[in-house]
């Protein structure tokens, strides 16, 4: 039996924390020279921890110290060079020892991994990582079982971080599921989330777990309610930063870093989360230039490792820009061994953005080689043979990743894409319920599943399959508002969809995300009113959330109080200056004020020039030229936005109007008429006339 591979690497995270947080008493003493930097490692720092290494003249506790900390950040290669000597010269140091072990496994070398445990076995170590890590790589149901059975029974060691009641029960939950206790599994997850909470440091531990284990949502959730107190740990805001841009949330980060504490701010760390930050909001001039400068800051101080992983993000920013030269030449110049995986990823995704799928392969190669059984580079393999439209070679990787990692959800959801695209309805359903099966509450395959029920006309199942995630992962707030936005489409009963909205913010302790997804609901059912009762609620608590402020504006300007509306859009953008739809909004506005058309047409090109084919960035630029008087320049640009939207009623009604000025009548007229049947609210064709006038 295979133990699932997201219970080696919670043992494994564990083992680390325990191996970073713990020297027994009959470990080798530290230099006290480490003294700082051992507090970094074992308060979950790696990063911060090896730059303190870094500076420190060579000893074996800087040794240790370095290699538990690559050990962290799964660079197993350094780790395992560090760790060998040291562990040789130290065997009493059951701590490295356990590190080793997980650098051996990292590195694929298993049978040097069960001959170090067979070694601590017995030199006689209680260390509980050590034993479940045993029953992991013996892969025995048996083992498994009995792994379980010690845990029940496992007294607390208060001075092991390993022994906390959160990490026992997520070890609980991972075994639990690999002997397919579903139901057991899903309820210490629960649990563990709420016994972290007792702790800021545990619940950031605990999330990180989640995040490098796939359970992004769950770190979202858990983080939210950490950064929720006005003294989060910095550690908490860097984790959360991270978590948002794997949710691709990138506009939460600014907002973040901003308040972590000057004395607090680790540069290179910071300023990376910044600038990746930018790449996710498009503002990839900004991006290009904040890392170049770090770059260049840390070649002064000799920081390899960093300049290495600066260079990474450079790169990723250039291929975003459309400059793949620049990017592969930068991509070039990483000489990091431990960085030659993502080095190589980088490459494929530059190559498969240039259409050359067959590079993109060949770029791969040195990834999956490296990276021996790891998924991520061949998920991306199988993605490159679909976009190349070599369906049978991606079925191939994705069967083999199947056989392999049996409960790693991003195998049969990838699997279930590509059966999709190939017409495979049935195969496609079965494959993301599979998915949903090893990972509970996972939002990508759910909606995927969502919306295949629904295109089947299997509504109601769909609404079923979707309360029933809930009920398996409860502490998910996305579900209740996925379930919210369902019952609002619906129709029906308007309290039903509200309640559940409310619900999502009950559960995660009520975050701004939540209150405003709140407000989204009641912008979206024609109640801005209530929606800014809402989003003032959060702005009272977090003034510059610009998220809120940009909505508020919105609900404003549905009121009728362009004056404020316009007022919040310019803090909103002073914060967010590249944010396209707030820029797009303010012109709307503006242009409607004699004075501040010249701002409004430079706002709205602003907007073009980033997105130049959004039909809605169109209808805006044609919108402010009609209001300029300069309609031979409006009228093109408003065909093409209505030809792209022609179910959006202002976009049609603007178009109408523009007919109207140009002398053609009947059309203008048509247009608008059609348009206010959409929306009652728009102006009736005379009345919109006499207002362009003005």
């Amino acid at each position: 039996m295979r133990l699932e591979r997201r219970t080696l690497s919670l043992i494994l995270s564990f083992a680390l924390l325990s191996a970073a947080g713990c020297r027994k008493e009959e470990a080798a003493p530290a230099a006290p020279s480490t003294g700082a930097a051992d507090a970094l490692l074992a308060s979950g720092k790696p990063v911060e921890a090896l730059l303190a290494y870094q500076k420190l003249p060579s000893s074996d506790g800087t040794l240790r110290g370095t290699g538990v900390a690559y050990s962290l950040l799964r660079r197993w290669d350094e780790a395992h060079k560090a760790l060998e000597p040291y562990v040789k010269k130290h065997p009493e140091d059951f701590g490295a020892r356990s590190a080793w072990v997980t650098a051996l496994v990292g590195r694929g070398e298993l049978a040097a991994a069960r001959k170090e445990i067979a070694a601590l076995a017995a030199a006689g170590p209680t260390q509980l990582p050590i034993q479940l890590y045993a029953a992991a790589l013996a892969g025995d149901e048996a083992e498994l079982r009995s792994a379980l059975e010690r845990l029940s029974t496992f007294k607390a060691d208060p001075a092991d971080p390993m022994s906390q009641p959160y990490e026992l029960l997520v070890i609980r939950a991972s075994l639990q599921r690999t002997l397919g206790q579903k139901d057991a599994a899903d309820a210490a997850m629960s649990e563990s989330s709420e016994a972290s909470l007792r702790s800021p440091s545990d619940a950031v531990s605990l999330a990180e777990t989640y995040q490098r284990t796939g359970q992004l949502e769950m770190a979202d959730v858990l983080l939210q309610k950490v950064t929720a107190d006005p003294k989060a740990l910095p550690a908490a805001l860097r984790a959360a930063a991270e978590v948002a841009l794997d949710l691709n949330k990138p506009e939460r980060v600014a907002g973040l870093l901003a308040r972590i504490p000057a004395a607090q701010a680790v540069l290179p760390v910071d300023e990376m989360l910044s600038a990746r930050a930018k790449i996710g909001l498009g503002e990839h001039d900004a991006a290009i230039e904040q890392l170049t400068a770090l770059i260049a800051a840390l070649e002064k101080e000799q920081h390899r490792v960093l300049v290495s992983r600066a260079r990474l993000w450079l790169a990723r920013a250039l291929t975003a820009k459309g400059e793949r030269d620049r990017a592969r030449e930068t991509l070039l110049g990483i000489d990091d061994a431990s960085l030659a995986a993502e080095r190589s990823v980088a490459l494929a995704e530059i190559e498969l953005g240039a259409g050359n799928a067959q590079a993109a392969v060949a770029a791969l190669a040195p990834a999956i080689e490296k990276g021996g059984a790891a998924v991520g580079p061949r998920l991306l393999l199988a993605s490159v043979h679909m976009k190349a439209g070599q369906p049978e070679e991606a079925k191939q990787v994705l069967l083999g990743l199947a056989k392999e990692h049996p409960t790693d959800p991003r195998v049969p959801y990838t699997m279930g894409t590509l059966l999709e695209a190939a017409g495979d309805k049935a195969g496609a359903e079965r494959e993301h319920r599979r998915a949903l099966e090893v990972a509970p509450g996972s939002t990508a395959p759910l909606r995927k599943l969502l919306a295949m029920l629904d295109e089947s006309g299997r509504g109601a199942e769909a609404e079923q399959l979707l309360r029933e995630q809930i009920q398996r992962a409860p502490r998910l707030p996305v579900l209740r508002q996925m379930l919210g936005q369902r019952l609002e489409k619906a129709g029906g009963d308007p309290s039903a969809a509200e309640a559940a909205f409310k619900a999502a913010i009950e559960i995660d302790g009520g975050s701004d995300a939540s209150w405003i997804a709140l407000s989204d609901h009641y912008a979206r059912t024609a109640r801005p009113a209530r929606a800014l009762e809402v989003l003032e609620h959060v702005l009272r608590r977090a003034p510059d959330t610009v998220d809120a402020l940009a909505r508020a504006a919105a609900a404003h300007a549905k009121l009728d109080q362009a004056p404020v509306a316009i007022q919040r859009y310019e803090r909103a953008l002073s914060l967010r200056p590249r944010d396209i739809g707030i820029q797009n909004n303010l012109a709307m506005l503006l242009v409607e004020q004699p004075g501040e058309r010249d701002r409004a047409l430079a706002l709205a090109e602003a907007s073009h020039k980033a997105v130049p084919d959004s039909p809605l960035v169109l209808d805006t630029l044609g919108y402010v030229r009609l209001r300029r008087g300069e309609l031979d320049l409006a009228l093109p640009l408003l065909k093409k936005s209505a030809e792209a939207l022609p179910n959006v009623p202002e976009v049609q009604h603007h178009l109408g109007l523009a007919l109207l000025l140009k002398g053609d009548a009947s059309s203008g007229r048509k247009l608008i008429e059609a348009a206010r049947k959409l929306d009652p609210s728009l102006a009736p064709a005379e009345q919109a006339l006499a207002g362009a006038k003005k």
